[in-house]
């Protein structure tokens, strides 16, 4: 009984840390926006990042991410091209908009990938 207790209890604080760790990257992620701070929103989509079932810079993995915000933070997040952004190496752009004090905020996010095709934050603009 006493094995199980202590089972019920890890469990619990194993999930509620990761709620609360989802709560503090989407508060990063909302302040980030709103108040156009690129290294905070950097945080926050890493977080959002290293959180994924695979990190591979592929389309499903991307729509995992903007899914995965969009969810968790009660805010819209988008697609907005796959590896459109033809820079080296190319680039695709997600679209944050966030509802605040009736005033809708939007940012684009900028995403590559690393030298093992890791998917990697590269900035946030208008």
């Amino acid at each position: 009984m006493k094995k199980l207790i202590l089972i019920l209890i890890c469990g619990q604080l194993v999930f509620s840390c990761h709620k609360d760790e989802v709560s503090g990257s989407c508060e990063t992620l909302r302040d980030a926006v709103l108040n156009n701070n690129i290294d905070k929103a950097r945080s926050a989509i890493n977080s959002f990042i290293n959180r994924l079932d695979s990190k591979v810079y592929n389309e499903p993995n991307l729509t995992a991410l903007v899914q995965n915000i969009s969810s968790q933070c009660n805010v819209a997040s988008t697609i907005m091209c796959f590896n459109c952004v033809r820079t080296l190496p190319s680039q695709t752009e997600i679209r944050i908009v966030i509802n605040s004090g009736g005033t809708t905020v939007s940012k684009t996010i900028d995403l590559s990938y690393s030298a093992n095709n890791i998917i990697t934050f590269v900035s946030m603009h208008d």
